[in-house]
């Protein structure tokens, strides 16, 4: 915190970033989550006095989803989408698939959060088509489980069932107990809507 501070001062942009990154990222890990976003909108003051080159708008986009997910834990939730949806035009611009992968799954999470099924299934339809390929299996697998979850809230269980059938086959059984960044361990999350959805539907053999 003492470098970040001494190089936002001194006008050392460059390494403030990199200072008040690390400092953001300590902070969350001491779940000082407040702290946390102090740091990370920090960074992107000392980023906006750099050149907009590529390298550079993509911190943007990473210190955006640092924002966010501090945020997220705060209960934020609109204002973390905020920092989303600038994140979007920014990795737009670069064409950054996994990127945008990333934050349409977020998407799919916040309309699932404030009841608007229906946006929450564009998003996720966004997502998947952005997160094709083994490099993007993290967010493809929680992008299918947010989808389910939004069909299931609207009533579309065949389709819920679906989408949540799918992202338990594509978790590595090494990887079962994994929270894929969400809030629990993800294998547990996917099985438990998918009962919800199994006894709707009447398939009661199967939960």
């Amino acid at each position: 915190e003492k470098l970040a501070h001494h190089a936002f001062c001194g006008e050392i942009w460059d390494k403030a970033v990199n200072c008040l990154k690390e400092a953001g990222d300590t902070a969350l890990s001491r779940s000082s989550f407040r702290n946390a976003v102090l740091h990370f909108e920090r960074a992107l003051e000392a980023l906006r006095h750099l050149p907009e080159s590529s390298v550079n708008l993509t911190r943007g986009i990473d210190l955006r989803f640092d924002a966010r997910n501090a945020l997220f834990l705060l209960n934020e939730f609109k204002r973390g989408f905020e920092y989303l949806e600038e994140a979007k035009e920014i990795a737009k611009t670069l064409n950054d698939h996994q990127r945008l992968g990333k934050l349409f799954t977020w998407m799919t999470a916040y309309w699932n959060l404030m009841g608007k099924s229906e946006q929450a299934v564009i998003a996720g339809k966004q997502a998947l088509e952005h997160t094709v390929g083994p490099r993007n299996i993290e967010s493809n697998i929680v992008a299918h489980y947010f989808l389910g979850i939004a069909y299931n809230n609207l009533g579309q269980f065949e389709l819920s069932i679906a989408e949540l059938k799918k992202a338990l086959s594509l978790i590595p059984k090494d990887r079962k107990f994994d929270l894929f960044g969400t809030t629990g361990i993800l294998s547990v999350l996917c099985k438990i809507w998918l009962i919800r959805g199994l006894a709707q539907v009447g398939h009661f053999s199967e939960t």
